[in-house]
Formats: structure tokens, C-alpha cells, sequence
């Protein structure tokens, strides 16, 4: 996939081979040659950055700007300014640039956008629906070219019942939906992505590290990963500092790695996993049969279209991909 270029980005792309990432990729491919807003779902430290980095990278906003946004428990009246700038002067008007400003004809990435207040939600939903914006202290929209990427740990089907989120702004982003899948569920990519770390911090170290021993594999391969992508870069790179030779060993790994139980097996702790896999399917099934029509889709599963609509949401599936034999 030539799209995906330079850095981290193309060196992940180049690694991650399992089935379920080369199905992020492809939807990755289709989304990145239009302009909707993207919803991207996964766990904490799957790489939600990195996949935002390469739709723009494959879009014609490429050349342009790509500016994340991440404010973890600020108030509110400072993720508005940050986001759609002051109300200036034309002196002052570049310090006064929120980040939709500075995304402008780019993209804007969302790293969390559940912890947003309903009040920001509904000034980004305006930003997507009418590609305007108002800065705080004005009352002058502003056109705005971005596209918006945002991501969520967290379900906003439930934040929507508790309301906290608004059900529009989540319709509005979830024009496609791309679900990251967690680092347990591919587990095929663990030692391709450990040996791109362990490269990537034996070279910034200046150490001759350049492999991990049998046990060492075994132990990651076992390992559960709740901190997915991140929490494995980290375990290379003490690995890495810790180690005297040019192979990473058990020993070398952090004390937890050294101790941890394998995880469990599909079988003793997936049940929900599986039922989650085997609802998917049947729903790409329908969805086959009725040429992408989620109404009659629905009717075929005899469910409501609002059931067939929250999991067509939970799962990334887009309708559109089944019409006409393109899937």
C-alpha cells in the first residue's frame, strides 16, 4: 500500500500483517478519497494516531496540515479556545488561531473525543455539517476546510443513554466507522512489531541489541497486552536499555512480563468475543443477501433497523461496501 509513506507510519503498514489490520488498511484506502468525517474505535494504545496519519496521508488533503488535538481533563472554556481560537485583532490573528485554524484544507484528529462536553460537540457538528465555525467572542462564522478524524475508547452508544454525548455529532462522525482491533486479537503481529521496536531503540541507544531470544518471544506471545501497541514499545525499549548482549532474554524483560500468567485462551475467556464475531458476520451476511439495503438486512435478522444501525456502528461495517457485489 504505496500510500502509506515515510516514518512510523510506513514502517508499521510494512510490519502489521495480520488478517484484521489488513482489513484497517483497505477501509483505510476507501475512506481516505473522500472527505467525510471518520470515527475510529479501539482500546487505549492500539495505534489510533498512526491510522488517522495515514488517511491523511492518502488523501488529497496530504499536502496540507494534520494537527491532533488531546486535552485530557482541561475545562471546557480551554478545549473552546484551543479548538476555535479568540477573537482578535487582525494583528493578533495568528496567535489567536484555535486548531481547526491551523488544520485548515488538512485534517484535525481527535484523540478522545468521548471526553469532550456536549457543548463542544455541537460547535464540531456545526464545523462537519456546514464546514463553518464561531470563535469564542464573535459572532461572525468563519468557513472551516477540515476534515475530522476523531477517536473514541470509549462506547458512545452508552455515553449517548447517559447523556453525554449527542447522538447527532456521533451520526455525524460515524459516516465510517474503522475498528482498531486490540493487540490480542492479532497476534501474529506481536513479534513483527517487537522487532521493529527493539530496531528502533537499539539504534537510538547506540546498543547492538538485535534480537529476542526463544523465551523472550514465548513470554510476549503469551502476554494479554491490555496496553496494546503502546505498552509493548515500552517493554522493547527497557528491554533494550537493560540489556547487555545482542539478545533480548527473559531476564530482560520488565518484572510483570516475567511473572505474567499466559493470557487465557479463547476458549476460557473469549465467549464474548466470539458471540461479538459470530453477530458480525451474520450481519455482513444479511448485508450481502440485501445488496446493502440495512432495512431489509434487518428484517432478514429480525431485528429493529435502530438494532441493526447501533451495531452496524459497533462493529465499523459499512453498508455501502455490500451493494452491487463490491464487497
Amino acid at each position: 500500500m504505496n500510500a502509506f509513506r515515510d516514518d512510523e507510519t510506513d514502517d508499521l503498514n510494512r510490519i502489521e500483517r495480520s488478517p484484521a489490520m489488513e482489513q484497517v488498511y483497505a477501509m483505510c484506502t476507501h475512506v481516505a478519497r473522500g472527505n467525510a468525517a471518520v470515527l475510529l474505535r479501539g482500546e487505549r494504545g492500539t495505534g489510533a494516531a498512526t491510522i488517522a496519519r495515514a488517511i491523511h496521508r492518502m488523501s488529497a488533503r496530504a499536502g496540507n496540515p494534520f494537527v491532533t488535538v488531546s486535552w485530557p481533563e482541561v475545562t471546557e472554556s480551554f478545549v473552546e479556545n484551543e479548538l476555535f481560537g479568540l477573537a482578535g485583532s487582525p494583528a493578533n490573528a495568528s496567535h489567536d488561531q484555535g486548531k481547526i485554524e491551523q488544520a485548515e484544507g488538512g485534517t484535525l484528529f481527535i484523540e478522545e473525543v468521548g471526553d469532550f462536553s456536549p457543548a463542544i460537540q455541537a460547535k464540531l457538528m456545526r464545523c462537519i455539517r456546514e464546514r463553518t465555525f464561531v470563535k469564542p467572542g464573535s459572532t461572525t462564522p468563519q468557513p472551516a476546510d477540515v476534515r475530522i478524524i476523531a477517536a473514541s475508547r470509549q462506547e458512545l452508544d452508552r455515553l449517548i443513554e447517559e447523556g453525554r454525548f449527542l447522538k447527532d455529532f456521533c451520526d455525524e462522525l460515524s459516516v465510517f466507522t474503522i475498528r482498531i482491533p486490540p493487540l490480542r486479537e492479532r497476534k501474529t503481529d506481536i513479534l513483527l512489531l517487537a522487532q521493529h521496536y527493539l530496531r528502533k531503540h537499539a539504534d537510538a541507544a547506540g546498543k547492538p541489541v538485535q534480537r529476542l531470544s526463544s523465551d523472550a518471544a514465548s513470554r510476549l506471545l503469551d502476554y494479554a497486552w491490555p496496553g496494546n501497541l503502546t505498552e509493548l514499545e515500552h517493554c522493547v525499549e527497557h528491554a533494550v536499555l537493560v540489556c547487555p548482549s545482542g539478545v533480548v532474554d527473559l531476564e530482560h524483560l520488565q518484572p510483570m512480563l516475567q511473572c505474567a500468567e499466559p493470557a487465557p485462551s479463547a476458549t476460557e475467556d473469549s465467549l464474548s468475543a466470539t458471540l461479538e464475531s459470530v453477530e458480525r458476520t451474520l450481519i455482513i451476511d444479511a448485508l450481502r443477501a440485501s445488496n446493502g439495503n440495512r432495512t431489509k438486512a434487518a428484517q432478514q435478522l429480525g431485528i429493529t433497523e435502530r438494532l441493526m444501525g447501533l451495531r452496524v456502528r459497533k462493529y465499523g461495517i459499512d453498508p455501502r461496501s455490500y451493494r452491487s457485489g463490491t464487497a
